[in-house]
């Protein structure tokens, strides 16, 4: 038997993710999401809400998150922090997600996706692949590491387009 719980289906960044949208698969003896069912609506709010409401909503306040190069950031806030800097630098408040792989051991997610992050209007986009391995707490991603080759962005092919403007 698999109960359901209801997650995002607004489009606007202001959106209140704990409105109607998509279920949940819950686990039949805690009521609570699946890790898998986790990981997919947080990235699912990528696309709908943007990263700034998704990460407020699926990462645990004492979340861990790594990114190649930058460390361990320790807590929501300061992830929150490392996000709006990129948004500064690279103007792509959303992403929609393509998961090639998904496997789960237990509360780990590890998966393999396309990810497309995309300007408000959809003008600017820059695709790459990624893996990630998430740890979950109940409904919250308690660890997070995303695996990626960087040199995209620290030699300008992620780089946004008005900031590619000189080389045309």
């Amino acid at each position: 038997m698999t109960l359901m719980i209801l997650i995002v289906s607004k489009s606007s960044a202001s959106a209140d993710l704990n409105d109607e949208s998509e279920k949940l698969p819950m686990t039949e003896s805690h009521g609570v999401p699946t890790p898998e069912a986790v990981v997919r609506a947080f990235y699912d709010a990528w696309d709908k809400v943007g990263f700034e409401d998704a990460y407020k909503q699926f990462l645990a306040d004492d979340v861990v998150v790594w990114n190649p190069g930058l460390g361990d950031w320790e807590g929501l806030d300061t992830v929150l922090q490392g996000l709006s800097a990129y948004l500064q630098a690279f103007l792509r408040p959303y992403a929609s997600v393509e998961i090639k792989h998904i496997a789960v051991n237990g509360n780990v997610v590890l998966t393999e996706r396309v990810e497309t992050n995309r300007s408000e209007d959809g003008s600017d986009t820059y695709s790459g692949p990624l893996m990630s391995r998430f740890v979950i707490e109940g409904d919250k991603i308690k660890q997070w590491a995303d695996y990626y080759d960087p040199s995209p962005y620290q030699f300008g092919e992620a780089l946004p387009v008005r900031q590619l403007a000189w080389k045309k």
